[in-house]
């Protein structure tokens, strides 16, 4: 894959997730207010936002051609690997309230494979 390829789709994923964790503490303070004025509103408003983020992230990652890979007891951590850009994306979510996004993305090449034995 040439490095200005790669180096486009690192730009695209640090807009996304920088963009997203500014979009979570917006939401946050969003939440804050109304839970003074209409708390089950706030609550609905919430759960729609963490959805459209969690989306959001989960499609442009997917789109790129990224897999998905849980880990973590918790289900708070979960890291998305590309080969084919030589990416990994570690997502893990805030131990403060559980929503915003800490991530890592760390290049890496594969040094060598076991080849697959057909019987």
């Amino acid at each position: 894959m040439p490095l200005d390829e790669v180096d486009e789709v690192i730009d695209r994923l640090e807009a996304l997730l920088e963009g997203t964790t500014i979009a979570e503490q917006s939401a946050r303070l969003q939440v804050a207010v109304l839970e003074e004025r209409n708390p089950p509103l706030s609550k609905t408003y919430e759960m729609t936002v963490d959805m459209e983020h969690d989306a959001a992230v989960r499609s442009e990652l997917g789109s790129l051609g990224f897999e998905y890979y849980p880990f973590g007891e918790d289900a708070m951590s979960s890291l998305w690997i590309s080969e084919e850009y030589g990416l990994m994306v570690f997502l893990e979510f805030d131990a403060n309230d559980g929503r915003f996004y800490t991530f890592r993305l760390v290049s890496f090449d594969v040094i060598s494979e076991a080849e697959e034995i057909s019987e």
